[in-house]
């Protein structure tokens, strides 16, 4: 039987081989978006705006806006409206708490790793800081309020980190900065994205080597973890102001042939689909990342030690998955006493009601189970069933 792995690799390398086909010696330029912090521990966009929600006493409104069209930057725009001063100070001392806490994964390592000089990220943490190691250069991360170092000459192997939505402070300099207001200079809502893209005539941004890269037939824009909502469409849109049609734009993206991605095609974005059925919890999300990662890596042209440094990297994001997930075996072929090495990821298989659901969960491709906003609330988690396994006979 074909592990999880295999599948995943099979439905995504003729993908790439068709969009790579005569793009020799290509260039990465993540793009970088929530869905990577997500896997590094980070809270998604629902939980937090719920939160804040709940700060100004209103935590029923975000089921409301959502069903009626409203995307996050506008109820972010709409809860800052009724927030006090105070209210707007909890806020982001919250925000900040969760990301502080967490640490670069092995794919914030290998996407810092793989990048040629640009990366592009719409996250406020400074994980792919710290991932990239010694390509950090914190002269070359630039955020919306930023000007551009003069001379600007980043050296051989530094990255340059546009940081689209700006950037939370150290540490120990947040609360000087909410004191300050340096929230303000954060692009999160409806507003601010305005805020953003629209410049004075003949004022270039502090974007303009990120739009100048988008230019180069030889580099390959790849949106990694981003929810590509209409808003940063927009935002990107007005970055990428070639006239003719793009053809090195791609993304990851979960879904099937009945579910066309419109947003997607309004920049011509290709997408490199793996089916949802395979991609049915955030661990099955980040092993896909991880083989999109590694059956590029073989095709970008980077030095060899990043290189192997970037192969490393995805090898021990792969060995850190659970290890039932990379076995990917039905549930009726598991035995009841089980040796595992690491967590046992059962939470997903828990509370299915019945025997088709099951067989539909692990079934082949055409079976799916559709992820929420959130994961489904663990009837026996992880930590009730115990990190160890008992030795098989």
């Amino acid at each position: 039987m074909m592990s999880l792995r295999d599948r995943i690799h099979d439905q995504l390398e003729p993908q790439i081989v068709r969009f790579l086909r005569g793009k020799p010696r290509l260039k990465l330029v993540p793009i970088v978006g929530n869905g990577i912090t997500r896997m590094a521990g980070g809270d998604s966009w629902d939980k937090w705006i719920r939160k804040v929600l709940g700060i100004v006493d209103q935590p029923e409104r975000f089921d409301a806006l959502r069903r009626k069209g409203f995307e996050h930057p506008e109820i972010l725009n709409y809860a800052f409206e009724k927030a006090t001063e105070s209210h707007l100070q909890e806020m982001w001392r919250q925000f900040a708490a969760q990301l502080y806490g967490l640490s670069p994964s092995n794919l914030h390592q290998a996407i810092a790793l793989m990048a040629d000089c640009h990366i592009a990220t719409t996250n406020y943490d400074d994980l792919l800081e710290r991932g990239a190691g010694d390509r950090y250069n914190p002269d070359y991360v630039i955020k919306p309020e930023s000007k551009l170092p003069d001379p600007y000459a980043p050296q051989p192997g530094d990255v340059v980190i546009s940081k689209l939505h700006g950037s939370l402070p150290p540490k120990d300099e947040l609360e000087e900065w909410i004191k300050n207001k340096g929230y303000d200079n954060l692009i999160t809502t409806s507003v601010s994205y305005k805020k953003a893209v629209f410049r004075p005539k003949g004022t270039p941004g502090p974007f303009v080597r990120l739009e100048e890269a988008l230019e180069q037939d030889d580099h390959i824009f790849l949106f990694l973890g981003t929810s590509l909502t209409p808003a940063e469409l927009f935002l990107f849109r007005i970055l990428y102001r070639r006239q003719n049609p793009p053809d090195n734009l791609a993304t990851l993206h979960f879904g099937s042939d009945a579910d066309p991605p419109i947003r997607l095609e309004e920049l011509g974005i290709k997408p490199f689909t793996v089916h949802r059925g395979l991609a049915s919890s955030a661990d099955r999300r980040k092993l896909a990342y991880l083989v999109l990662l590694k059956l590029l890596l073989d095709k970008i042209d980077i030095p060899d030690d990043r290189k192997a440094k970037a192969d490393e990297s995805l090898r021990n994001g792969h060995a850190a998955l659970p290890c039932n997930l990379l076995v990917n075996r039905r549930l009726g072929e598991i035995s009841p006493v089980v040796g595992c090495i690491g967590p046992l990821q059962v939470s997903r298989v828990i509370g299915i009601k019945t025997a088709p659901q099951e067989e539909a969960f692990f079934g082949p491709v055409e079976g799916s189970a559709e992820p929420g906003s959130a994961q489904t609330e663990d009837l026996i988690s992880d930590a009730a069933i115990g990190q160890g396994g008992t030795e098989m006979d």
